[in-house]
């Protein structure tokens, strides 16, 4: 009987826990007392400057600041206070392709696409940040989980960067290849997840990929329902209530919680997966660790 209760208290204190989800979350890098100074002077020049011109210039230099210190938010809302309507064309292109790319960092996915977009309306200044601007609409796309548009720009991608003919027609079938039926992420759904869990535990866990836990967890709740039989028949009510259907209840309802959040982390890893594909594709892998820095 001692070891009944050993058994129930170790399940007890294992799987009660509450699962949570970990968020990573880069901090931007606070300024030296040097750049905040720097900040604040351009801010005073701003705020005095009758010059849109220089105002223009100044709010560039001080997004750029901002970057490079990482704090891309800032550097965004900063590029945002331009008034467009007093700069011309070239510099329209230019600081709608930075404001694409920021939004991108800071992941406003459909923000970084409506920028992309107004980037790609002043085309022909700057090659550079054209191609900039339509990889990143690439990527934003891909994050936003709309393939098929961002299949159909990157195939303008490459007729637009590629002038060999060769080489276009082996980046064509890449891309081709990458943006299959059998590339593109199959998502589970975590409702459903939870579903099967509740019919049958562990099956949510299975049906999210994770089989072997699903398989744990199916035998862990057969053990449970075995000796909360066990201790009934014994004629044991309390330790039956107490060690075996509470624990039972409380594992169950967890693997239900565990089986949704399970399905969110498969669709997020299978999304990674691809988009990093994607990204090596397009950029390269040594372009790729730059622009996650």
């Amino acid at each position: 009987m001692n070891r009944f209760y050993l058994i129930f208290a170790f399940l007890l204190g294992l799987f009660t826990n509450n699962v949570l989800a970990d968020e990573w979350c880069l901090a931007p890098k606070e300024p030296d007392t040097i750049v905040f100074q720097n900040l604040i002077d351009i801010e005073k020049k701003i705020l005095f400057s009758k010059n849109e011109d220089d105002n223009v210039s100044l709010l560039i230099k001080k997004s750029e600041i901002y970057k490079e210190i990482g704090d891309y938010h800032k550097s965004l809302l900063t590029l945002e206070r331009i008034q467009f309507s007093s700069i011309c064309d070239s510099l329209k292109a230019v600081v709608y392709s930075q404001l694409s790319f920021l939004s991108f960092l800071t992941e406003y996915y459909q923000q970084s696409v409506a920028y992309a977009d107004l980037a790609l309306l002043y085309r022909g200044y700057n090659k550079d940040f054209d191609s900039m601007s339509e990889v990143v609409k690439i990527l934003s796309l891909n994050e936003l989980e709309d393939y098929q548009n961002a299949y159909l720009s990157g195939i303008e991608h490459i007729n637009n960067n590629f002038d060999d003919k060769d080489v276009m027609e082996v980046k064509l079938k890449e891309w081709e290849l990458l943006y299959s039926q059998k590339s593109i992420p199959k998502f589970k759904k975590p409702s459903k997840a939870e579903t099967m869990s509740a019919i049958i535990p562990g099956m949510g866990q299975m049906y999210s990929g994770f089989y072997w836990e699903g398989m744990t967890n199916l035998g862990i709740h057969l053990v449970l329902l075995g000796g909360t039989a066990f201790a009934v028949y014994k004629t044991y009510y309390l330790t039956s209530y107490f060690a075996g259907a509470a624990v039972f209840i409380r594992f169950y309802q967890g693997g239900i919680r565990r089986s949704e959040y399970l399905a969110h982390k498969r669709n997020y890893l299978e999304k990674r997966k691809f988009n990093d594909n994607v990204k090596e594709n397009i950029l390269g892998k040594k372009e790729v660790k730059i622009l996650e820095k």
